[in-house]
């Protein structure tokens, strides 16, 4: 009988050692996906400390069960998109039901089984566990020893920020974290409402237009790493890449998410407070100009976003969304609704184009019955293909432009690019470097101009392509041109206007097809 006890402690104590490994583990992918990349230690070891607590104290376990269970919830949303920032609220919180269920992609569903699954199996294996008093006293010095670890952590970040932020830990930081960050957001749907009463206060000294149509294409999720223009060796712009004008190699996009990033691209910029009301759009109204704006993506209230206000600056806008599902809508419907414009208005006019471009599930923005790429990643490929999609919009309506017989101007931009090789949206430097040309109808060369330009200025860029000179840039305190001198002057918006190079840097390193799916490609 001796001798089968010590069989069964040692084979328990075995056991019991691969439990754990198990717990750390898991630890590691609860933590992995909070942060959305690779954790503190700390907070790793943390959850390990949590999950054991089922065997070693369960009542604790219980109590902390709430805190794990939050985790464990948002842990697949973290892997896809990150660490909570206000432009995933925002982006959450403003879309329609459609784009409430895109945003919990095909990815999300497998990360959640996958932890669904894992949770299972850690409690199937640490609800009989019967450990060893070596186990339980080790346990519990390791804890001990946490504990201490952390509450140093805390007294270091009170002495640094001089209150109890949390900064220490990225699990425990993300409840403050996001109420601060929802908090920002409803701060700036205050601001919203209270643009609509707000004058404009534009000054123009000068105004003249060289061309009868220019439209302004903004497209969606569109890095330029991948567009071939800009040396990606899949075709993914064969339009852009021949066709004469102007590509500009270094346009910095001023925020990673597209409800922060187009009111930007639109409006006066400030340090703290963007001028909104001071839009693009009202501009050309007030020089004269018929303005409409066109998109593909989801019509919303005026005060929903800054986009929508925007928009509705427009003395005419159009709205696929209007006449057609989410589901059954892909970008080149605009063009009839675009041609109609420009065979019913032969006065100056400003065409915004929204395209919902390479918005994820790329899948879903893939017209298959038109040209597309298949390559073993199909998550790639979808990618690529609307990329290639939007480049084949853009030719033809530089053709539809071209047989009005009137002259014509053509800026296509992103209002953000995506994360290199995730490809999904995210704070860093690759996702804020986004292509820009200028094609105009008089153009009759290619160029290229390597001037950095700062997306916050992007209205001075507009401006001047609009040709109209005004008092407002001149005297604007934060930006009075959308060249800088370097990126070491470039802004980006998070919360804040922070330093572009405060963003994690782009290691080079992107998604390609194999080398024998590159051939011919």
């Amino acid at each position: 009988m001796t001798i089968i006890k010590q069989y069964q402690q040692k084979y328990n104590k075995a056991f019991n050692y691969c439990v754990f490994l198990f717990n750390l583990l898991f630890a590691f992918i609860i933590s992995f996906g909070v942060n959305g990349e690779f954790p503190r230690i700390h907070d790793t070891l943390m959850v390990f400390c949590i999950l054991n607590l089922l065997w070693f104290k369960p009542i604790l376990f219980k109590l902390l069960s709430p805190l794990l269970l939050i985790w464990l919830l948002y842990s697949p949303i973290g892997f896809l998109y990150g660490y909570p920032n206000y432009g995933m609220i925002a982006s959450l919180l403003e879309t329609n039901s459609n784009e409430a269920l895109e945003f919990f992609d095909k990815k999300i569903m497998i990360y959640g089984f996958l932890i669904a699954t894992f949770f299972i199996i850690f409690y199937q294996l640490n609800k009989p566990i019967k450990a060893s008093q070596a186990q339980y006293k080790f346990f519990k010095y390791f804890s001990i020893l946490l504990i201490v670890f952390f509450t140093v952590s805390i007294a270091k970040d009170y002495k640094k920020h001089n209150n109890f932020t949390l900064r220490s830990s990225e699990l425990l930081y993300i409840f403050p974290h996001t109420n601060n960050q929802y908090d920002f957001y409803k701060k700036t749907k205050q601001e919203l409402q209270n643009l609509s009463g707000h004058q404009k206060n534009w000054v123009v000294t000068d105004s003249h237009q060289n061309y009868q149509n220019y439209v302004l294409i903004i497209g969606e999720s569109a890095s330029k790493n991948y567009l071939s223009a800009y040396g990606y060796p899949v075709q993914t712009s064969p339009f852009l890449n021949r066709v004469n004008g102007i590509k500009y190699t270094n346009m910095i996009a001023p925020a990673p998410y597209t409800t922060q990033s187009v009111p930007r691209l639109l409006s006066i910029p400030n340090q703290d407070k963007v001028e909104f009301y001071n839009n693009i759009v009202a501009l050309a109204n007030q020089v004269g100009m018929n303005t409409y704006w066109v998109s593909n993506q989801d019509k919303s209230d005026i005060a929903d976003n800054e986009i929508h206000y925007i928009a509705n600056n427009s003395k005419k806008t159009h709205y696929l969304s209007e006449i057609a599902p989410t589901s059954k809508r892909f970008d080149y419907q605009l063009l009839p609704i675009i041609k109609n414009i420009l065979e019913q208005d032969h006065h100056h006019k400003l065409i915004i184009v929204h395209l919902m471009g390479s918005h994820p599930k790329f899948h879903k923005r893939v017209d298959f019955n038109k040209a597309h790429f298949k390559f073993d990643n199909d998550y790639l490929s979808d990618y690529l293909s609307s990329l290639l999609q939007t480049d084949m919009l853009i030719e033809e309506l530089y053709s539809d432009l071209k047989n009005s017989n009137e002259p014509f101007s053509i800026v296509y931009t992103s209002d953000h690019a995506l994360t290199p090789t995730a490809l999904k949206h995210g704070i860093s430097q690759f996702s804020l470097q986004t292509p820009l040309f200028k094609i105009s109808s008089d153009d009759n060369t290619q160029k290229t101009n390597d001037d950095i330009i700062s997306g916050f200025g992007f209205v001075w860029f507009l401006t001047e392509w609009l040709n109209i000179n005004t008092d407002n840039q001149q005297k604007n305190n934060f930006l009075t041109h959308y060249k800088v001198d370097s990126l070491n002057d470039v802004k980006f918006f998070d919360n804040a206007a922070k330093p572009y190079l405060s963003a994690p840097a782009f290691n080079g390193e992107l998604l390609k097809p194999n080398n024998d799916e590159l051939e011919g490609k």
